[in-house]
């Protein structure tokens, strides 16, 4: 036991390490109208449900800018190995500066401009050092 004491602040510098690289926080349908709190610079994905087939999807009506910013373009991931199966759709933010940004989204058919969303998904979120 003696042996392995000196191998102790190695071990808890390789635990911390594994904390801090941690895959980004991921929000779904479950942290609709919340509020959040993530540190500058954290990146993080809203995944919701969608079925592209349907002729819905879901827009980004506001990336919570300035405090939150949108990380390039929605990747879908299908569900199933049939085509029109529906599937999750990430969309990646990034937090670029302090403060509070809300992020709004629409779940509706794109060629219906004057229908209302079928659903909405809202996120506040506040951005700390």
């Amino acid at each position: 036991m003696a042996r392995l004491l000196p191998l102790l602040p190695l071990l808890l510098a390789g635990l911390a390490a594994a904390a801090w690289s941690a895959e980004p926080a991921r929000f779904t349908k479950d942290d609709d109208g919340r509020t959040v709190t993530v540190r500058l610079g954290a990146r993080f994905t809203v995944e919701l449900a969608e079925n592209p087939s349907t002729g819905y999807s879901w827009k980004v009506v506001s990336a919570g800018a300035p405090a939150v910013r949108q990380l390039g373009e929605p990747a879908f991931r299908q569900d199933g190995r049939l085509r029109g199966s529906a599937g999750t759709l990430a969309i990646p933010f990034e937090a670029a500066a302090e403060g509070r940004g809300a992020i709004a989204l629409a779940y509706a058919r794109p060629f219906e401009k004057d229908a209302k969303p079928a659903a909405t998904f809202a996120l506040t979120v506040v951005v700390e050092k």
